[in-house]
Parts: C-alpha cells; sequence; structure tokens
C-alpha cells in the first residue's frame, strides 16, 4: 500500500518524465498531469504502458469529479456491501464514493475486484455513468453492455486517439486519452418525454464533464497562428485568433492552421490555466506533403499534391497561406512553380476548416537542405548557409554522421525554439533515362523525379543516364546525387587519354576514358598502373608510365582507392582475371562465322566496338553490344581484337572482347522487335557527355521497356503506336521503317489458336482475308484506351471481334504482316480490355 501511494507522487507533464520517448499519448498525459488526475512515479518516470487496476480507475474518475481534489478521506465510512476492498485500502474512499454515487458497479453484489485490471470498455462504462447515462437505461448492465458502451463511447468520441485494444487491460497513457477525450463530453440525462438521454443543462459551462467538475471553459473556434516554447519552461505559447495563451502544458503545434478551441481554467487572481487545444469538428487535415510535389492545376480553383488533385476555396493567387509563428505569407501559386533546392523540401499542410471538403488554408514550413559537414560532441556544422551550431541548439535525429544529407528547419518555424534537422535517406540505383527538361528528370527504378536547380554539390547537375549514385530524395526531388562504381565486374576497356598529368608538377595521376562491362562510361583518375601483364603497378610517372596510344583500347582490370583514384592492370597472360585465357589488343578480325581466333562468341558476352577516324589511337564512336548482337552479324569486321574467354560445360567461349576498325559493323540481322508505345517519344541523354537520345517508353508484351535511340533524331512515336525496331548494340535500337512488312487495323473475325495457325480478319474497307501466324508471331496485349500494356500477352487470350451489325465489326487488333514471301502474319497486338480500337471504329 505505501509503495503504490508513493507511485502516485505529483510530477509535472510528460514533458519532464524521464520515459517521455515511450509515450505516444503525450497530449492527454500532459493536460491529465497538469490537472492532477494522472500523475507519475517517484522514479521520475510515467510507466505509459503499465495497465491500470480498477482501483486506480476509480481514483481518476473520483479526482476529476472533484475538481481535481484526490482527497477521498471523508468517504471511507460510506456504507457498501462490497467485501474485497481491505485489499485495496488505500482505495477505499474512492471506491465508495463512486459507488453511492451510482457511477461503479461491481463485478459481484459484493465484489468490486480493486485489483484487476481494468479493461478499456470498463473504463469507458464509468465515465459514461459519471455523464449521465443511466446504466439500465442505456443498456450498459446485462449481456449487451459491452456493445452499448462502444456505442455511447464512439457517440462522445471517447476512443478518439486510444491505440490499445479495448477488450484488453488499459495502459496508463491510453487510460488519461479516454479522460482527456471526457473533459470534452457532454454531461446527459435521462428524459421520459422523449425516451432518450438528452443535454443535462443548457448552461455553457456546465455542458461537459471538464466544465461541471473542473471550472474548465471552452473558448469559441479560432485559427491557431503560433507555437512557441516559453524561455526556461516546460510550457508553450500560442496564438488563436489573435488572441495569446501561455503556460500550455504540450507542444500543439501540429494543429497549426487548424481552427482550435482552448479549454481553460480561470484563477482566483484572473490568469488562467490552459488545459486542452481540440480541432473544432469542421476543421481538418486534407493532405500534407512537400513543396516540391505541388503543381499547378491550370485555370481552376484546384492544387495538385503528389499526383492528387485538391479542390480551394479561391484561385491559388489568392488562398491564405501561412508560416508557423510568422506574419509572414507566400503565394500558393509561387510555391507551385518551386524548383530551388531551398524551396522543395519545405512543408505544405491543406487544410479546410469550414467542412465543406475545399482547402482554405495552406500552411508552408520553409526547410533547407543541408550536408553535415562537421559532426562534433559540442558543436555540428550543416552546409548551404545553415553554418556551426551548439549540439544543444538542434532538434536532431540520433546517429547523425558527417557527410549526412538533411532537410534543416529554422528555429523560427519550430515550437521547441531548435533547428530542426530530419536526416535524407539515400537511395543507390542507376539512371535508367535522363529528360532534358526544366528542371531535369531522372527515371530512377521505374519512377521519374526532378533535378532541384541550384544544386551543385557532388554530381547532381550533371547526372546521366547509364550511371550508378547515391541520390538524396526529398518528396519527387533529387536534392544531391553522387556518382559511385557502377561496374558489373573489375574489367574496363581505356578509350580516351590525357596526353599529360593535370595540376602541378608533382602530380602523380592521368585522367583516362573508360567503359565498363555494364555499358556506362565515365573519365577515371589513375595514380596506380601496370601496363604489362603480369607486372606489379607502379606509381604513374609522367615521362615513363602514362597511357598514349600504344595503351589505348586495351582490357585492363581495375580497383578502387581510398580516395577515389585509380589502379589499373593491363589483361593478359600474367593477369588474366579469373579468365581461362585473355589475349589484349593485336591484329584480328571477328570472322563471318562470328569468331575469334576460332572462339565462339558467348551470347552473354560484353563486346566492345570502337571504330571511326583516329586520333593518336583514339577511336572517336564507342558502343557496348551483346554476343548475341555480334552473333547477329552476316560479315567479318575488325582490324584489331582483344578478348577473353571461359569454359562451360567443357566448351569456352569469349567472354568479353574490344573490335577496332576504322568503320562501323555492319550486316546486322533484320529480325524485327514489336512493343507498343505507352507514351510520346522524347529526347534524352546517354553516358558522361549528355549525348542526346531519342527515348521510347513502350510495352513488349512481357514489360514495360525503356528504348533509345542513338541521337535525337529517331523517328518520332505516339502512345498507342506500334513500335517495330533493331538493337544497336546493347544500349540503342533503330526504329524500322519496315518497308517489307504492312501493320494495319483490324476486326478478327476467326482464328484457329494453334501453332502456325489461321486467322480471318476484315479490313476498314470492308474487305476480308485470311492469313497464317508466323511459327515466332508476337502477341501483345492492351488496354487501348488508357495507352497501357496488359497482362497475359499469348494467342489463347485473343477474341474475336465484336459484331455490331449484320457485316460490320468493332476493330480490335494490329497485324504485322509480311509483304513479300509467304506473307504471314509477325505479330497481333490486341485490345485485351474492352476489346475495341479507338472506342467505336467500326470496320
Amino acid at each position: 500500500m505505501l509503495a503504490f501511494a508513493c507511485a502516485f507522487t505529483m510530477f509535472a507533464g510528460a514533458a519532464s518524465y524521464s520515459d517521455k520517448a515511450d509515450i505516444k499519448a503525450t497530449t492527454a498525459v500532459d493536460m491529465l498531469s497538469s490537472l492532477g488526475v494522472i500523475q507519475g512515479y517517484e522514479d521520475g518516470s510515467f510507466k505509459p504502458n503499465t495497465t491500470v487496476t480498477r482501483a486506480q480507475m476509480a481514483k481518476m474518475i473520483f479526482t476529476i469529479m472533484n475538481g481535481g481534489n484526490d482527497n477521498a478521506k471523508a468517504y471511507t465510512s460510506l456504507p457498501t456491501k462490497f467485501t474485497d476492498l481491505p485489499t485495496a485500502a488505500w482505495a477505499q474512499g474512492y471506491v465508495r464514493y463512486l459507488q453511492n454515487t451510482g457511477i461503479i458497479a461491481g463485478k459481484s453484489v459484493t465484489k468490486f475486484a480493486p485489483n484487476d485490471t481494468v479493461t478499456g470498455l470498463e473504463a469507458a462504462k464509468m465515465v459514461l455513468v459519471a455523464a449521465g447515462y443511466n446504466a439500465q437505461k442505456a443498456g450498459l448492465t446485462g449481456a449487451a453492455w459491452a456493445q452499448n458502451t462502444m456505442k455511447y463511447g464512439q457517440l462522445n468520441n471517447l476512443f478518439e486517439d486510444v491505440d490499445t485494444d479495448l477488450n484488453a487491460a488499459l495502459p496508463r497513457q491510453y487510460a488519461a486519452q479516454i479522460l482527456y477525450n471526457a473533459l470534452d463530453m457532454e454531461r446527459v440525462v435521462w428524459s421520459n418525454d422523449i425516451e432518450d438521454f438528452k443535454p443535462a443543462t443548457d448552461v455553457k459551462d456546465d455542458k461537459t464533464i471538464g466544465g461541471k467538475y473542473m471550472d474548465l471553459v471552452k473558448t469559441d473556434a479560432a485559427q491557431l497562428t503560433k507555437v512557441e516554447k516559453t524561455s526556461g519552461k516546460d510550457t508553450y505559447e500560442i496564438v488563436v485568433g489573435g488572441n495569446k495563451y501561455d503556460k500550455v502544458p504540450t507542444d500543439v503545434s501540429a494543429l497549426i492552421g487548424l481552427k482550435v478551441k482552448v479549454l481553460l481554467r480561470e484563477k482566483a487572481n484572473g490568469n488562467t490555466d490552459v488545459y486542452g487545444v481540440y480541432a473544432d469538428d469542421d476543421s481538418k487535415v486534407i493532405a500534407t506533403g512537400t513543396v516540391g510535389q505541388l503543381e499547378d492545376v491550370t485555370n481552376s480553383k484546384k492544387t495538385k499534391l503528389n499526383g492528387t488533385e485538391y479542390k480551394l476555396d479561391s484561385e491559388p493567387e489568392n488562398l491564405n497561406v501561412i508560416e508557423p509563428n510568422t506574419n509572414t505569407s507566400v503565394k500558393l501559386s509561387t510555391l507551385e512553380a518551386a524548383t530551388a533546392i531551398d524551396k522543395v523540401a519545405g512543408t505544405v499542410k491543406l487544410v479546410d476548416t469550414d467542412g465543406n471538403n475545399k482547402a482554405d488554408t495552406v500552411v508552408y514550413t520553409p526547410a533547407k537542405v543541408g550536408k553535415i559537414t562537421y559532426a562534433g560532441s559540442k558543436s555540428i556544422t550543416i552546409s548551404n548557409g545553415i553554418g556551426s551550431n551548439d549540439v544543444d541548439d538542434y532538434d536532431i535525429y540520433e546517429g547523425y554522421a558527417k557527410d549526412d544529407w538533411t532537410v534543416v528547419t529554422d528555429k523560427t518555424y519550430t515550437a521547441s525554439n531548435d533547428i530542426a534537422v530530419a536526416k535524407i535517406d539515400v537511395v543507390t540505383s542507376k539512371v535508367a533515362s535522363v529528360k532534358s527538361s526544366t528542371p531535369k528528370e531522372v527515371k530512377i527504378n521505374d519512377s521519374w523525379y526532378k533535378i532541384a536547380t541550384g544544386s551543385v554539390a557532388d554530381d547532381t547537375a550533371s547526372v546521366k543516364s547509364g550511371s550508378t549514385y547515391d541520390f538524396a530524395i526529398v518528396g519527387n526531388y533529387v536534392v544531391n546525387a553522387k556518382e559511385t562504381e557502377a561496374a558489373s565486374t573489375d574489367v574496363l576497356v581505356v578509350t580516351d587519354y590525357e596526353s599529360t598529368s593535370t595540376g602541378m608538377q608533382g602530380t602523380t595521376t592521368q585522367k583516362v576514358k573508360a567503359y565498363f562491362l555494364d555499358g556506362s562510361s565515365k573519365t577515371i583518375e589513375v595514380e596506380k598502373l601496370a601496363l604489362t601483364a603480369g607486372t606489379d603497378e607502379s606509381d604513374v610517372d609522367r615521362a615513363s608510365n602514362n597511357i598514349d596510344s600504344d595503351d589505348v583500347n586495351k582490357l585492363y582490370t581495375y580497383s578502387t582507392r581510398s580516395n577515389g583514384t585509380y589502379t589499373l592492370k593491363a589483361l593478359g597472360t600474367g593477369n588474366k582475371a579469373g579468365y581461362e585465357s585473355a589475349v589484349n589488343l593485336k591484329s584480328g578480325t571477328i570472322t563471318g562465322s562470328n569468331k575469334i581466333d576460332n572462339f565462339s562468341i558467348s551470347d552473354d558476352a560484353v563486346v566492345f566496338a570502337l571504330y571511326g577516324s583516329a586520333t593518336n589511337g583514339v577511336r572517336h564512336d564507342v558502343k557496348v553490344l551483346t554476343g548475341k548482337t555480334v552473333n547477329d552479324w552476316k560479315a567479318g569486321y575488325g582490324s584489331q581484337v582483344a578478348y577473353a574467354t571461359k569454359k562451360s560445360n567443357g566448351i569456352e567461349t569469349v567472354r568479353v572482347a574490344v573490335v577496332v576498325d576504322s568503320n562501323k559493323y555492319s550486316g546486322a540481322g533484320s529480325d524485327y522487335k514489336y512493343a507498343y508505345m505507352t507514351s510520346d517519344s522524347y529526347e534524352g541523354t546517354n553516358g558522361e557527355d549528355n549525348d542526346k537520345t531519342t527515348v521510347y517508353e513502350a510495352w513488349t508484351g512481357s514489360e514495360n521497356v525503356t528504348l533509345k535511340y542513338d541521337g535525337a533524331t529517331g523517328t518520332p512515336k505516339h502512345a498507342g503506336d506500334v513500335l517495330i525496331y533493331t538493337a544497336d548494340g546493347d544500349k540503342f535500337i533503330n526504329v524500322e521503317t519496315a518497308s517489307d512488312v504492312d501493320v494495319v487495323k483490324v476486326a478478327i473475325t476467326g482464328i484457329e489458336k494453334v501453332k502456325e495457325g489461321d486467322v480471318a480478319v476484315r479490313f476498314a474497307n470492308g474487305t476480308s482475308k485470311t492469313y497464317s501466324m508466323d511459327e515466332d508471331c508476337v502477341y501483345i496485349a492492351v488496354n487501348d484506351d488508357k495507352q497501357e500494356g496488359m497482362e497475359g500477352s499469348s494467342l489463347d487470350q485473343i477474341s474475336l471481334a465484336e459484331e455490331h451489325t449484320s457485316g460490320k465489326y468493332y476493330a480490335n487488333a494490329w497485324i504485322v504482316v509480311e509483304k513479300t514471301g509467304d506473307k504471314n502474319i509477325m505479330a497481333i497486338i490486341y485490345d485485351a480490355d474492352n476489346n475495341r480500337l479507338d472506342g467505336n471504329l467500326l470496320f
């Protein structure tokens, strides 16, 4: 008994509890602690997840009903039939008082079970009866008591923010939450006239439990615009509708922008204490996001946030935009147009204050992006003008470290008056494509992201397709990118070189252009170099150990050093890097039978084709090809070759090769590939030099692909077009005009679903014809209305065209038909959604 009594020694709110990090219901615990209803333990903790007993719950309800006074000695002699109260003698007065006022009942006539844990529903039942709900009239007794308790509890918002099982033992923090919600609950009485409960009084200050028993008064709803911590104290000052309130026991900055009601109690000296801040029923947050996720919706009272449109009460130019804790504002239209790194990381909150589901207020909290450049025990320095500050001046995440990228909110906008620092997660990914737009866009893991303007750190401004980066991303904006090593193995080919070393006379490095086995390329700085296979690398010496015209176009193994420079070793007999054999640059060709020195080329091989005119040994053009592409060549090619082989199942084949020639390779096979365009083609870039490309996003029948033509002059294609192409190396395609095939829209009126079966079709001019399908016929299922691919592409999925009237059918497919030879169908692109092309196109 003594231990429990000590446990309820009065302490301040959650902000002062030693285990405050474990408290989720912070507002409720703060307010109820300030009112003296629920208290902490002698060791300074609150123990939010310790469960509450029935006796403890009785004490808390007693304290509320007695205006915060928890002295129940006067009631210890009230009559009771409970025989088990001596097991919790300290609670005698609380239980006897509540029993005699009809608020609580026992588990039987003689048993209260004071030390049993109370459930959420049992606690709510006690509160409901205290508010005036007659237990018999409300059905709070008998078999349906739990169901009726739930009904009336929800009606009065008792369970709002109660994140626990209501049928299980109730944790202390959620006991506080239920009681906090109860303070705003209207008292009721039973009316025989209406056979229902009605308000107990029309007197404003007596309507609620908080008003009746604790002299709490709630203000009219007004907009909350400012929340700041009181200097040197654990309380806050707020501004609501122009009125200032101090000694607020908890941080309510999450409600800034909403209309709120303030729960007050006037003191004898005329001052007021705040015990609650509640959002008005008609005031709510519609959506939240970052400034970068905002988009303009042209000529309308709407805005778009993170891809979703929201209605506004006025034009973006005129909408109310507030910045927390300041008198400054900015136009929503200005935020919608922001692309700068110091704008896009700010947060926005769309607020509806009048219940019409349209945003009438935007809360904008500015933020900067910065990199931690120094992390000491006493101070932290962050770039982008944020500077160096004492550790105590930051509200920062655990485990912060040098080189972390962060979003920083100035103390002006925070309730704590500290600089808030949040870590930006870094994503490592290869860039699939780049759009030369304003701002620039990059495709990362199948999603497009914008590059924040003004980004100059690391490699952000020069992000290129095909390279891998560590991306710091906020919302839908890349705010920093740092290139990483993207090679899939440790072999590269040097294609260009710096003729003299850079920097000071003592510099021992050389810059070279390198292509890696994954097709990426970049300029690297070489510090260690072995030009002969099998010898140890040595420091680069400008006079005798540079890469020059004799060493370019060769294969090298590589490793990176701690300072970011490279060590290169020539591939060859003394350095085979795990290959079966390795031959560096020598006279030779890829023969017409697709072999090098009688070794077949694996379809999975990587072949570097270096061609064009030469300057000091450097070829002007480089393509990275697959062995499969090379094996389609019909003629021999090359004047010099380098290669490495491996064995598989006893067969030794070429796995990596270099082929050099003055002319571009030719004789690629004419096997066409087919796809369905899912967007219009657009201009992109590729490689370290940001060479222009034409980009095609399409559906092949099995996957969405991004294809590129090497140059900005690729044949334009539109969403919904049929794309016919051939491979031009591993990275690029050629869009074929395909003069030897026809692409026509048809209505499929008959089909024999077997290999090389027949297809009967009807054309737009009303004629009909039957074709045979090629044994390699391609099937591509699409949704023509949405211009997107559909799963399940197969011959079995194709349906016959729907007959509109006698002799008229809805067109449902494109067919690609050979003009000569067998005149077979090579591909069928069909609508698998509603079996119609172009809506109601009739053939």
